[in-house]
């Protein structure tokens, strides 16, 4: 019994890292529109994400990211940020209650 290793044909080759790169070009191209959506998680949005109407062409252009994101925006609404936040955003990472951030402020004399 002789074992013998098949190589595969150059076609194939060429096929699978055409494949590959696609899913580069795809992957790449869902996640920029993910941050630009605003999402929270966007490893976990990928997951979640309905890729049935995207495509990518010869060209690397892809289609229909914009429509996969709002339909996972209306589906999964908690990945992402609110459009109109009320919400307060403090850069030094500290609640604008926290009793450190006022004893800063004491110690600075503000």
């Amino acid at each position: 019994m002789d074992d013998e290793i098949v190589e595969p044909t150059a076609e194939a080759r060429v096929a699978e890292l055409e494949e590959r790169w696609r899913g580069s070009v795809l992957q790449g191209a869902l996640a920029l529109e993910l941050q630009r959506a605003g999402c929270r998680d966007v490893e976990a949005a990928l997951l979640l994400l309905d890729r049935a109407g995207v495509t990518v062409d010869d060209a690397g252009a892809v289609a229909g990211v914009a429509e996969a994101v709002v339909m996972l925006r209306e589906t999964r609404n908690y990945l992402f940020t609110p459009e109109h936040s009320t919400e307060r955003v403090n850069p030094g990472g500290a609640a604008p209650a926290d009793p450190g951030t006022a004893f800063a402020r004491w110690l600075r004399g503000n």
